[in-house]
């Protein structure tokens, strides 16, 4: 397997870590088209991402031993995929809303795992400067994707949800990359 090829493939995903707040500045905007909904409530888009984020880093390792680590990490970026260019197509609030804690709970779901990842397939230096790359593009990627998203407000409240969809390629790419492995050897191997 070309070692090259598998840190791409590893590092895409790590961009996808801190892309929940890239639509933060839409909060006017989303006001605006749903006036009747208070504004507490439309604020809760920002939020409700981190609580549902929470919630499955703390089951991402129980799925993983039930489903294995690249399924578990491939079903994450498939609910981001999803769940973060929906608001796209729809216009119901409660539906963006839910769709806000799906993306959340997608990003925790790969968020924890993808240190074990790197942690089974690389050693010494190479593991210790690819969790440092996943750091920094945990930050690079949310700016990315915040960016794309303000240069899209411009068009409408529903616009700027379509900058999730760099998770689409992200999703094909692990898919594609990274070989299937036993749970149990990268639980003793990390």
């Amino acid at each position: 397997m070309n070692k090259k090829i598998l840190k791409i493939a590893l590092l895409s995903v790590s961009m996808l870590v801190a892309v929940a707040p890239a639509i933060n500045a839409n909060i006017p905007a989303m006001k605006e088209a749903f006036p009747q909904i208070p504004l507490s409530m439309v604020e809760m888009i920002t939020t409700i991402p981190s609580l549902f984020l929470m919630i499955s880093v703390l089951t991402s390792g129980f799925i993983a031993k039930k489903i294995g680590y690249k399924q578990t990490i491939m079903l994450g970026l498939g609910i981001v995929a999803i769940s973060g260019i929906i608001p796209v197509f729809i216009g119901n609030f409660y539906l963006v809303l839910f769709s806000r804690a799906a993306l959340g709970f997608g990003i925790g779901l790969f968020n924890s795992l993808l240190i074990g990842l790197i942690s089974y397939f690389f050693d010494g230096n190479e593991r210790t400067t690819l969790i440092g790359y996943h750091e920094a593009l945990g930050g690079l990627g949310g700016m990315l994707i915040t960016y794309i998203a303000g240069q899209l407000m411009h068009v409408n409240w529903q616009a700027p949800f379509i900058s999730y969809g760099i998770a689409i390629p992200v999703f094909f790419i692990f898919w594609k990359v990274i070989p299937k492995v036993k749970t149990e050897d990268i639980l003793h191997k990390t």
